[in-house]
């Protein structure tokens, strides 16, 4: 038997592939309409341009900003130093106030501070 039999198509097949060529032509379509569009009115985009460009820059470096501020507040928040160890520790969650103060309070008495932040159950593996 010849492995190349031409078989046809099911009829969800035929289904799918009529949806798939209207939504070829949808979209050409829109493509059209988007390129006369745009030949018809060139002066606007032409003067719209500049201010586009300019808002977009905006809004990239405010948005850029934002996502280096969080990162560089999670790095403060969520990792601390051990300078005996010289290494850091990640934590599950910030720290509170009354928190550090213990740390701090534990700390000048002589224990290490991976053993606080266990005591604490803080540390995140």
């Amino acid at each position: 038997m010849s492995e190349n039999i031409e078989r046809f198509p099911s009829p969800e097949e035929i289904e799918k592939l009529k949806k798939k060529a209207e939504r070829r032509a949808k979209r050409q379509a829109r493509k059209e309409a988007i390129k006369k569009w745009v030949a018809d009115n060139k002066e606007v985009i032409i003067g719209s341009i500049p201010v586009v460009v300019a808002t977009t820059t905006k809004v990239v470096k405010g948005v850029k900003r934002h996502k280096n501020y969080k990162a560089e507040k999670d790095l403060k928040d969520l990792y601390i130093y051990d300078a005996h160890l010289k290494h850091y520790w990640k934590l599950k969650r910030p720290l509170t106030p009354a928190e550090w103060f213990k740390v701090h309070e534990r700390k000048e008495k002589g224990e290490r501070l991976e053993v606080i932040l266990r005591d604490m159950r803080v540390l995140d593996f």
